[in-house]
């Protein structure tokens, strides 16, 4: 934003860059922005841990003994990633209600990272598990 001083014909320009972010605003869309990425992290949780009981459905051919550790480390992993999205909405929460301009308060890079090796871990133990079962 440009300040004009008559006088002197010199324009004011206050010093931004496009790399600072925004400073966060505590309104109804911030809130319900933040409460739909806590959803989302529910929501992965609960699909990973479908894959568990997806597995114990499935791999049902008498003693496997790799049915039920698989299916612990599913539901294990899925609780862990729901309770790290309530963790991270109760912290984005104060944030937004303390008007928080700190991104090490926002941005978690290391979340999406680890749902990703979390769901190929998972995925990969499935497919490992079904070629013992069934060769």
């Amino acid at each position: 934003m440009a300040v004009i001083d008559e006088e002197l014909g010199e324009a004011d320009v206050e010093s931004t860059t496009l790399l600072d972010p925004p400073a966060p605003r505590d309104d109804i869309k911030t809130h319900m922005s933040n409460e739909r990425t806590f959803f989302k992290w529910l929501w992965s949780g609960l699909r990973l841990g479908s894959v568990g009981t997806f597995v114990l459905a499935f791999f049902d051919r008498g003693n496997d003994p790799f049915r039920l550790p698989l299916v612990g480390f599913c539901w294990i992993v899925a609780i862990g990633f729901m309770i790290y999205g309530l963790v991270q909405y109760e912290s984005r929460r104060q944030a937004i209600l303390e008007g928080s301009v700190d991104r090490d308060r926002w941005q978690h890079p290391a979340g999406p990272v680890a749902i990703t090796v979390a769901f190929t871990m998972v995925v990969l133990l499935v497919i490992f598990a079904a070629f013992v079962e069934y060769k």
